[in-house]
């Protein structure tokens, strides 16, 4: 693989680095070099680990330290590795193991290397003696564990706040418009506005405003230029900063979302439904499995198979009162069914989000970072409120359940008409702010102190960028509007990058 063969040449110049610098004492040189660990690694034991043989190890000879960069996954029992190390001729190796409430064990390794070593209590101590056995040194070589799956969906530390509002909240929608989050909330008779550019932050402007006419709360929406909203008998309204509101002239029953500046909704005339485009008029007659309300947030994309960008919804009602699993796409000019594979049962109001998920090959240990639709939530055919997680790697094509670790926890309830936005956050600590902490029986590793055989960077890494989930409101099996935001992250994507 070329990352170990970049990390030999590493090692080979750190090596020459180190020896030189004795230049002045030929013979000591010659003694340092004869404590060098030049190669580490695991035995293969499929019992453990499959490919237990194939993790690398980095080795930092100037600090004198042997590790993993990429930790084992939670739960691997590494009591009883066997460990395969090559020196430049030195004339004794120990390996000496801590134990609990025991004193150190020491082993011969050069007489006892199959003999089985118990990392489970921490770093072991490798001292190797140069073949004039009298000079020494001690390198400490860890075996890392993940303490939580890298892979799962994490809100336990990242938790809730309130949704933000003036008002005793009966209804809420979010939007986004220029990098400004819009939170729309009533209280049934008064209408609240507050925006933030920073989510995280939790800092958020309250707008002066005044609404003449009654807005649909759930039909708020956002292009890539201006804010929509109808009113309660459908008519369009449209602002640049929700505060002032202007008519347009037209007459909708369903607002679907924004496609670049385009918004994209649906019109009733008679029995009949067209799906209509603003401010440019597109208008087209809709088949009997298209839905008229309900749907997921529309989401946009570009996709390698055309120039133009796609969006994509899941799931709500046809006008015959079906409930719908289908993915529906759009691409500037014409709506499709591209869903081939959807063991989503019928539901509206879901909640669509782009994210990511990982797959890691246990022979070269390389992990690939896949592009993911989520797909969540959404009331049933019994008017119940579902909670799986589905996903999909191929722009809605294809959908199957999530792994367990992407499944929501128990504490997040089930809703629908939830909002979820990602937003990219400047990562270069390791607090929470000021969110609240919700209890965890287990802490992901980013919440760990960081130690200086976490990383293989030469140039230490102080920050870099993480993706995190924003989920909004929604209502329950009652229909009661739930107050909070909750945060979300994949564990893995927290983790300080690797040079």
């Amino acid at each position: 693989m070329t990352k170990k063969i970049a990390f030999s040449i590493i090692a080979a110049v750190m090596t020459l680095g180190l020896f030189s610098c004795d230049s002045d004492d030929e013979s000591g040189s010659y003694a340092k070099s004869n404590v060098a660990i030049t190669a580490f690694s695991l035995a293969e034991n499929d019992d453990i680990l499959t490919g237990l043989d194939s993790v690398y190890f980095s080795i930092d000879l100037k600090n004198a330290c042997v590790y993993n960069v990429d930790s084992l996954p939670k739960g691997t029992d590494i009591s009883r590795m066997i460990i395969n190390i090559s020196t430049s001729n030195a004339s004794a190796a120990q390996l000496i193991i801590s134990r609990k409430n025991a004193s150190d064990t020491t082993i011969n390794y050069f007489e006892h290397s199959t003999d089985s070593v118990d990392f489970s209590n921490g770093p072991i101590t490798v001292r190797l003696t140069a073949a004039d056995k009298l000079t020494t040194r001690d390198y400490r070589v860890s075996v890392n564990v993940h303490l939580s799956d890298p892979d799962s969906l994490f809100w336990n530390r990242l938790s809730r706040k309130y949704i933000p509002s003036t008002l005793d909240m009966t209804k809420q929608k979010t939007a986004q418009l220029n990098g400004t989050t819009y939170c729309l909330t009533t209280d049934g008779s008064e209408y609240c506005v507050m925006t933030t550019t920073d989510i995280h932050s939790n800092k958020w402007n309250i707008l002066p405003i005044a609404y003449t006419f009654t807005p649909d709360i759930y039909s708020f929406a956002a292009t890539s230029d201006i804010l929509y909203v109808l009113d309660l008998d459908g008519n369009l309204y449209s602002s640049a900063d929700a505060i002032t509101w202007s008519e347009c002239g037209q007459k909708w029953s369903h607002i679907y979302g924004g496609y670049e500046t385009s918004l994209l909704g649906l019109q009733k005339d008679g029995n009949d439904y067209f799906t209509v485009t603003y401010p440019a008029t597109q208008s087209t007659k809709i088949d009997a499995d298209f839905p008229v309300s309900g749907t997921s947030q529309l989401l946009t994309f570009a996709t390698k198979w055309s120039d133009k960008p796609q969006a994509i919804m899941i799931g709500g009602k046809t006008s015959d009162g079906r409930k719908l699993s289908n993915t529906w796409a759009y691409d500037g000019s014409t709506w499709a069914k591209i869903n081939a594979h959807n063991p989503i049962q019928g539901l509206t109001d879901m909640t669509l989000l782009p994210y990511y998920t990982f797959d890691t090959n246990t022979k070269t240990w390389d992990t690939t970072k896949y592009p993911t639709l989520f797909a969540m939530f959404g009331r049933n055919e019994g008017g119940l409120v579902e909670r799986t997680v589905y996903i999909s790697r191929d722009q809605g094509m294809h959908w199957k359940k999530g792994d367990q670790s992407l499944q929501l926890p128990e504490y997040i309830p089930s809703m629908d008409k939830a909002q979820a936005f990602v937003v990219t956050e400047t990562m270069h600590s390791r607090s929470l702010g000021d969110w609240e902490s919700m209890p965890t029986p287990v802490l992901p590793r980013w919440w760990t102190i960081e130690t200086p055989y976490q990383s293989r960077a030469i140039t230490p890494v102080t920050e870099w960028e993480t993706p995190f989930i924003y989920l909004f409101g929604g209502e329950d099996d009652a229909n009661r509007t739930t107050l909070f935001m909750w945060r979300g992250v994949i564990n893995r994507l927290t983790f300080k990058p690797q040079i």
